[in-house]
């Protein structure tokens, strides 16, 4: 279940945990998909994506991909597009791999878009 505070000083424990860590690094992340197991934590979690810094940004990357489809919802789905928008990578202009961030986004809005077909197809 999704709690702003937890989820808050979940990010900055990745954020800080030693990087030769690996296990304690993905122990967090592990405590954070926790709090995103529907889709009302996925919508409340988009609100805190709003101030995100880019350090939190940053960890989501590491996340991203665990993520259930099926609990994305267009608030997350939009909120994911405002952070691709404000904290774009510096990559060189040669560089054509995409990044995970926008590979899951693609993702997600295909599975929501495949929901409203079928539901409207009911």
């Amino acid at each position: 279940m999704y709690n702003k505070e937890k989820m808050k000083q979940l990010l900055y424990e990745a954020n800080h945990v030693d990087p030769m860590n690996d296990y304690a690094y993905f122990s967090k992340i592990k405590e954070i998909m926790t709090l995103l197991q529907s889709r009302e934590d996925l919508n409340e979690f988009s609100q805190y994506m709003e101030h995100m810094t880019r350090d939190e940004y940053g960890i989501l990357g590491s996340f991203i991909d665990e993520i259930d489809a099926k609990y994305v919802t267009r608030n997350f789905t939009e909120a994911l597009k405002k952070l691709i928008k404000k904290y774009p990578l510096d990559l060189p202009k040669d560089y054509k791999d995409p990044q995970i961030e926008q590979v899951m986004l693609e993702a997600f809005e295909e599975e929501l878009n495949r929901r409203e077909k079928e539901a409207t197809e009911d």
